[in-house]
């Protein structure tokens, strides 16, 4: 029995090699899509802003915040002084700033007299991005007044005579706790993450064809042949699968060697990667099996595998780098999210094998479910 399984799955696989619609699905299309993504990604972006400090207040205490933030700054964020504060508007759409952080009159009288005070940020609505770090920028500068608020409070329960030098002597004094940047190891490709993604959206079509071969030779009478040969039923499902998963597994092999011998994408441990690949393929030929056993018709399985791919590639994070809330939960419920969720692992958190086997037995698991299901219809069809 295993001899003719494998006969039969070494025939299926030259005619699948010989398949150009096959080639372009599980190699081309899918490093395509990864070089146009990668390509719009980059490995990450530049930051370059200049965010101006408008002082309108002018007192001691906004004269020495402003002094403290222009001309700090570096790793593509530079500090300015606006020399108008008035004109603030027309700096930012001037492009002369990204975005401006105001200190307006009255800051520093009101944060001697303990009163609340209030900073303003100008930003564009195309460059959110420099607006954020404005406003991150007035964060800081806001824990800063209200230390200097708190000690003004203080100083003048306690009689002190000159409160301008407790403020500033408060605020020039270091934090009681201070947080220190570490480096980070490892650099996270953005190709190694939407070229696994979109491979495994094409398995999906390349497998299901696969699956459904069975089905079209029923319908054109070269089942019933083979059949009566001394060939069983099982031997002609066991070699079909086996041929879908070796055409599975060498597509999502050869996408792997390409973009990581060719690109650069790092996709993290090779066993690892080998092994998170043969449990994505499993799971999704068990998928495509369970779709063709099930499916009444030819183009009825074509239209339920199509419908199937895209949901699982959108729940599961195939489209988009990163999910919070709902997207985030679902993602784990699919086999795309799961052999995503693997491939960050080993690339991001440099995992290796053991990180990952989890999300490997999860994808086994569904792979060996979902096939059984299949195989089991398939047979009933192959025996009609």
């Amino acid at each position: 029995m295993w001899r003719t399984t494998w006969l039969i799955a070494a025939l299926g696989l030259r005619r699948s090699l010989r398949d150009r619609s096959i080639l372009i699905q599980a190699l081309v299309a899918p490093i395509v899509i990864a070089l146009v993504v990668g390509a719009a990604f980059g490995s990450g972006f530049s930051l370059n802003v200049t965010i101006g400090i408008a002082d309108a207040d002018r007192s001691e205490i906004s004269t020495q915040i402003a002094k403290g933030l222009v001309g700090s700054g570096g790793d593509g964020i530079a500090f300015s002084a606006v020399g108008d504060p008035q004109s603030v508007e027309a700096a930012v759409e001037s492009g002369s700033y990204d975005a401006v952080v105001v200190m307006p009159a009255g800051l520093g009288e009101a944060v001697l007299a303990g009163e609340a005070a209030q900073l303003d940020v100008v930003g564009a609505a195309t460059d959110p991005l420099a607006t954020s770090v404005a406003q991150a920028v007035a964060g800081g500068v806001a824990a800063e007044l209200q230390t200097a608020r708190v000690t003004a409070v203080a100083a003048n329960q306690a009689g002190v005579e000159d409160v301008t030098a407790s403020i500033q002597k408060a605020v020039a004094s270091p934090p009681a706790i201070t947080v220190e940047q570490g480096e980070v190891d490892g650099t996270f490709s953005v190709m190694a993450y939407f070229a696994p993604g979109m491979a495994m959206l094409f398995l999906f079509f390349i497998i299901g064809d696969g699956a459904r071969s069975i089905v079209a030779e029923r319908k054109q009478g070269t089942l019933p042949r083979i059949l009566a040969a001394p060939v069983s039923p099982t031997s002609v499902l066991l070699g079909k699968t086996a041929q879908v998963m070796v055409v599975g597994v060498l597509s999502m092999t050869a996408v792997w060697l390409i973009t990581w011998l060719g690109f650069g994408a790092d996709w993290g441990d090779p066993v690892g990667v080998f092994v998170v690949i043969v449990a994505a393929v499993t799971a999704i030929a068990g998928i495509s099996l369970l779709i063709t056993g099930f499916a009444r018709t030819e183009n009825q399985a074509d239209a339920l595998t199509t419908i199937v791919a895209l949901l699982f590639a959108v729940a599961g994070g195939t489209f988009f780098l990163g999910a919070t809330g709902v997207l985030n939960t679902m993602r784990l419920f699919t086999p795309n999210g799961l052999a995503l969720s693997a491939f960050v692992d080993l690339s991001a958190a440099q995992s290796g094998l053991a990180g990952v086997m989890p999300q490997v037995l999860l994808l086994l698991a569904i792979g060996i479910g979902t096939a059984t299901a299949g195989l089991l219809a398939l047979r009933n069809k192959v025996l009609s």
